[in-house]
């Protein structure tokens, strides 16, 4: 899985240095924390429906709740 991720990251800094040039490192940079931002946003929803699904309103008064917030 890494090594996938190594390459992906190198075709993307490529692409950003043939488009932006001298600036293709600050921008990867951003790019990067944009995805670690992301990761941590999955981690916090995830924790946000384990507690959802054991409160009590939510499980048993208005289970469809539960299905519209969280339909895939």
């Amino acid at each position: 899985m890494e090594e996938i991720q190594t390459k992906l990251i190198d075709a993307l800094d490529s692409l950003l240095k043939e488009i932006h040039g001298d600036t293709h490192g600050r921008r990867l940079a951003k790019i990067m924390d944009l995805f670690v931002r992301l990761r941590a946003l999955g981690e916090e929803y995830l924790q946000l429906y384990k507690t959802w699904c054991k409160d009590e309103l939510l499980t048993k008064v208005i289970p469809e709740m539960l299905q519209f917030l969280f339909d895939e």
